[in-house]
């Protein structure tokens, strides 16, 4: 009997520590989960406030800025063409009026009337980042929606204008030009606008660095537009 009430107690201790560690494991997915939601939330959110503009010559990307139907691109996404057609998530806007193009920027103002609430981009501005720090580019390139490419900020460049451009290494394709570069933490910092690319052939190496324009160039333009 002695024997017997010594396994006994060696199987319960063994039950309790297999259902204590499955406890364990669980309780660590479900934190692990946790943590890896608001960053996939995060990016839905900011995917959701990048439109597809269709123009005489192909498309390009914007982004809306205000609650109000205002978006953003890039000049020479609509530069010439006289049909101008926004998609917004499923919603499609031919009506679309330029409301505003800046002289000296490769920017312009787009304006849609809602036929629903519309998810729009926080500004924040660029200065409050640094080399080094994760940035996003969302855009629609070579006839995808919204892809998402991940990066640093790569530099800052001061141009003789004295405009702010952002060198990135997240992938700014065709088709690309006007959507947004986002901050890890959701906020708008910036519009791409064009790729450098380098080819060095005696070394078979590609070297591609995105450009953005800062929210510096379009922070106050947005708040007069609205």
């Amino acid at each position: 009997m002695k024997v017997k009430k010594n396994n006994i107690i060696i199987y319960v201790i063994l039950l309790l520590v297999l259902i204590t560690s499955d406890s364990v494991v669980n309780n660590t997915i479900r934190m692990y989960n946790a943590a890896s939601i608001p960053s996939l939330t995060k990016i839905q959110k900011m995917k959701r406030t990048v439109v597809r503009v269709e123009v005489d010559t192909g498309h390009g990307s914007g982004v809306v800025v205000s609650e109000d139907g205002l978006i953003i691109t890039n000049k020479h996404v609509i530069k010439g063409s006289k049909n101008i057609r926004v998609i917004i998530q499923e919603d499609i806007y031919n009506n679309v009026r330029v409301v505003y193009i800046a002289p000296d920027l490769d920017i312009a103002f787009l304006k849609v009337e809602p036929i629903r609430d519309l998810n729009y981009a926080r500004i924040k501005s660029y200065d409050k980042y640094t080399h080094g720090d994760e940035v996003y580019t969302i855009g629609n390139p070579l006839g995808f929606n919204k892809f998402v490419s991940k990066g640093i900020i790569s530099k800052f460049i001061i141009k003789p204008n004295y405009s702010v451009h952002i060198l990135t290494d997240a992938t700014i394709l065709e088709g690309s030009s006007g959507g947004g570069l986002f901050s890890e933490d959701g906020r708008l910092i910036g519009v791409t606008t064009a790729t450098y690319r380098q080819t060095r052939k005696d070394i078979n190496h590609n070297t591609r660095i995105g450009f953005a324009i800062s929210s510096k160039e379009f922070k106050l333009l947005i708040k007069i537009l609205r």
